[in-house]
């Protein structure tokens, strides 16, 4: 029944996707790789708009490498707006044989990160936050290494995320198509939320909210004290 409903849930989303594609022009990469580096001014929030992968690090100083076949350069375009880093596409185009298709940003600290593209995100170490916010919204992989307070998660997109470190307080809202392993990130207090279709693996210590009214079960390690459970889908919340 799960299989069934994300194949569904692809058929209804790729037709999107294609008709996209099909309206841009090709572009083939001339298997020269160059890494291009880029000096930005200050930000404390990513957004990524495009297709490649993106690998993210803190750092002492601020700055964007993007790593893909020489021809292929200019079509990748890094800009700070209102403290905000994007990468977006210069024009509307398909990287067809792309050798390689890398972004690796450098930050000091953020607390916004959205990913609006097709592609993976992952981080380069741990990161150390006081507070983040992290929405993704396209077709990839998310994998983070982080120590946060707080940690806001959004995820609509199709893709799987895996999560490791240490959260005082998770809000984790699923309404995407993917699974989520989150046993390696030990979170104090943790309110999530599954209406999508995957399941989620989370370790909790101290307390947690869950609701189940998608298609995806959520299992919790760390024997937390579970208050106000809600299940009207059709997977459910067990503790491991």
């Amino acid at each position: 029944m799960k299989t069934s409903l994300m194949l569904f849930t692809l058929v209804l989303v790729l037709p999107f996707l294609l008709v996209s594609i099909s309206k841009a022009q090709d572009v083939k990469g001339n298997g020269n790789v160059v890494k291009k580096t880029y000096s930005v001014s200050s930000f404390n929030r990513i957004e990524l708009n495009g297709i490649y992968n993106t690998i993210i690090k803190q750092g002492n100083i601020e700055s964007v490498e993007i790593e893909t076949d020489e021809n292929l350069q200019s079509y990748i375009k890094p800009e700070v707006t209102d403290k905000t880093l994007q990468i977006e596409q210069t024009e509307e185009v398909n990287f067809k044989e792309s050798t390689r298709m890398n972004v690796y940003i450098t930050f000091k600290s953020i607390d916004k990160l959205i990913n609006n593209g097709v592609g993976n995100l992952k981080t380069d170490g741990t990161v150390n936050m006081n507070a983040l916010s992290v929405s993704c919204n396209g077709v990839g992989n998310l994998e983070l290494d982080l120590n946060s307070s707080t940690l806001n998660l959004e995820m609509s997109s199709v893709g799987n995320i895996e999560l490791k470190g240490a959260v005082t307080q998770g809000d984790f809202q699923i309404s995407g198509v993917g699974n989520i392993d989150a046993e390696d990130m030990k979170v104090e207090k943790l309110r999530i939320e599954s209406s999508g279709v995957g399941n989620a693996k989370v370790y909790v210590t101290g307390e947690i909210q869950p609701t189940v009214s998608g298609a995806g079960n959520i299992k919790c390690k760390g024997n937390p004290t579970v208050k106000n459970l809600k299940q009207d889908g059709i997977g459910k919340f067990k503790l491991d």
